[in-house]
């Protein structure tokens, strides 16, 4: 984005942020994750990501990550950079997330394989188990679960 589009949007972004002793809040749309809602032109972005684009500059493939687990929050100190596999490990610790890992047995995991093994497709397991299709898969093709057989 260039400098001239970023300070007419900058203006525009924090006059949407009630700013406080604490967190700076984002008070506009926001995601149903909790996370801000800006638009630029066609593209949207996540409040917390553009704070920390005006504020340090282009995060590129990182995540922004809330030091605050406050996902509305835009206050740039609030904010740092790191990897996916930081922003999983992060969300995990803060307890917001049961990873697949978590959320099947070891017995369930055998009884999944065991299935797909015999024709059962993984539409037909997902709904039998209660999980998505995309947890299956991540099952049956041992993406998950690697040491369960």
């Amino acid at each position: 984005m260039d400098n001239k589009l970023l300070e007419k949007n900058a203006i525009r972004f924090w006059s949407r942020v009630q700013r406080s002793n604490n967190c700076w809040i984002w008070t506009r749309g926001k995601f149903p994750e909790g996370y801000g809602a800006f638009r630029v032109g066609k593209k949207s972005w996540r409040a917390h990501r553009f704070s920390y684009l005006l504020t340090y500059g282009d995060p590129g493939s990182l995540c922004v990550l809330h030091k605050c687990d406050n996902p509305s929050c835009v206050r740039p100190d609030h904010l740092f950079l790191g990897t996916r596999k930081d922003n999983n490990q992060d969300s995990a610790r803060k307890g917001h997330r049961r990873g697949p890992p978590s959320c099947l047995t070891p017995s369930q995991v055998c009884r999944i394989r065991r299935l797909y093994r015999h024709n059962f497709t993984q539409r037909q397991i997902a709904k039998r188990y209660r999980i998505s299709q995309t947890l299956v898969w991540a099952v049956v093709n041992i993406r998950i679960h690697k040491s369960i057989f």
